[in-house]
């Protein structure tokens, strides 16, 4: 009985010892508007290609929190050009994939590409655990368990090209410099190598996010100027030169 009794106690323990595992973060990278006016009212026609990670130096492009990331500002761009007064289509994963159509009927093109530095500030981030193996017939040996634990900055740009969109001749470059956020991410289970770092680990992913919203509502913030109707209306001469030129 009391045999029985000492395994039903450390069942319970583990048991309750999974039940309060860390859960990721819920991702809430949101911007309202400062304004909203009648959405055509600048009589500018515009069309979104799909935000894009500098993919050559940026290895976590297709993981989250950063689809996330790419994603909520995908939507939030589109929210942002109706705001102002513009007309929307899209968005298109590529230049290549707008229609005639949708080139005909609209003007510029907003090409958006997000370079982020995530730089890892501790020398010796990963540490390891040896655990011995027993073996009565034969050699025994070690094997190992890591953990990861180090500080973390990230920072970056957020590049918005705006082009005419027939011709796809630049019209203006704008760069949204990220603020630095420097912030502590620690692993809090243990992994059989140390080759790639744990994004999906809640002592890792939760700090993450709460960094990259930081980051998300200041850039948006800056963003917002970039939009601003009359500066746009002040580039129609030129688009509209451009359009005369790619019809000869």
């Amino acid at each position: 009985v009391i045999v029985f009794s000492i395994l039903l106690m450390a069942s319970a323990t583990q048991k309750t010892a999974t039940t309060l595992e860390t859960q990721l973060k819920t991702v809430n990278f949101n911007y309202d508007p400062k304004t909203t006016v009648t959405a055509g009212s600048a009589g500018i026609g515009m069309v979104l290609v799909s935000p894009a990670f500098e993919q050559k130096v940026f290895r976590y492009f297709n993981e989250r929190p950063f689809t996330d990331f790419k994603k909520s500002l995908e939507n939030d761009l589109q929210e942002m050009i109706t705001s102002r007064g513009f007309t929307f289509r899209g968005p298109f994963n590529g230049y290549d994939e707008i229609t005639y159509i949708d080139k005909k009927a609209t003007d510029i093109v907003i090409e958006v590409e997000i370079i982020p530095s995530l730089q890892f500030l501790s020398n010796s981030p990963w540490k390891s655990e040896s655990h011995y193996n027993f073996r009565p017939y034969g050699a025994s040996y070690y094997t190992y368990t890591y953990s990861y634990e180090s500080k973390w900055s990230l920072s970056g740009k957020i590049k918005i090209t705006f082009s005419e969109i027939l011709s796809h001749e630049k019209i203006n470059i704008r760069n949204i410099e990220i603020n630095e956020v420097v912030f502590d991410v620690k692993s809090e289970k243990k992994y059989s190598d140390n080759n790639y770092i744990p994004l999906r680990d809640a002592g890792i992913f939760n700090p993450l996010v709460t960094a990259l919203e930081e980051i998300y509502s200041s850039s948006l913030a800056k963003t917002w100027n970039f939009f601003d109707p009359e500066e746009i209306k002040s580039w129609m001469p030129q688009i509209k030169e451009l359009r005369e030129k790619k019809r000869y």
